[in-house]
């Protein structure tokens, strides 16, 4: 699964940003609500399909090649082993000073088998991706809101500072 969005962000402040988006600890632990709304699957507009995730943020890594930012990420359900879970990498490239791509790159494993696969091929996807460009979107106006925003007092707008 690949998802990427353009943000309006500082590359050196991004990673920062993201690791406090989802709510990430020193650990890198946090909980999210991943979301997709019921007319982004060509449903009536009559609401959203919404669960809690337990989502753990690796340790931020440098791509030479392009400059990239790479986060380790993943998430399941925090209540039910019946939704998939998501196993990859949140992808930040530098594209100017001010201008960032945030990519999601990576795959989920369905639940129950090959019951789940059927699910997955009729209907799981679409949401799986659906829900990928809705997290993406927050994470724009999520970044973009921070960007403009002056940094408080003792606020580290690089967390976590290290690259591995």
């Amino acid at each position: 699964m690949l998802a990427e969005i353009e943000i309006q962000c500082t590359p050196g402040t991004a990673a920062g940003r993201i690791y406090r988006e989802f709510g990430a600890d020193s650990r890198g632990d946090g909980t999210y609500e991943l979301s997709v709304s019921l007319e982004n699957l060509g449903l009536p507009a009559i609401g959203k399909l919404s669960r809690t995730a337990f989502v753990k943020l690796g340790a931020a890594q440098r791509r030479e090649a392009d400059n990239a930012t790479l986060i380790p990420v993943q998430w399941h359900d925090l209540e039910s082993d019946s939704f998939p879970t998501f196993h990859g990498e949140i992808e930040i490239v530098p594209l100017g000073s001010e201008l960032v791509q945030v990519a999601i790159i990576g795959d989920y494993k369905p639940p129950f088998g090959p019951l789940g696969a059927v699910f997955d091929a009729a209907v799981g996807k679409a949401i799986a991706e659906a829900t990928t460009r809705e997290l993406l979107e927050r994470l724009r106006k999520a970044l973009e809101t921070s960007e403009k925003q002056p940094q408080t007092a003792g606020a580290a707008p690089n967390y976590p500072p290290t690259y591995e």
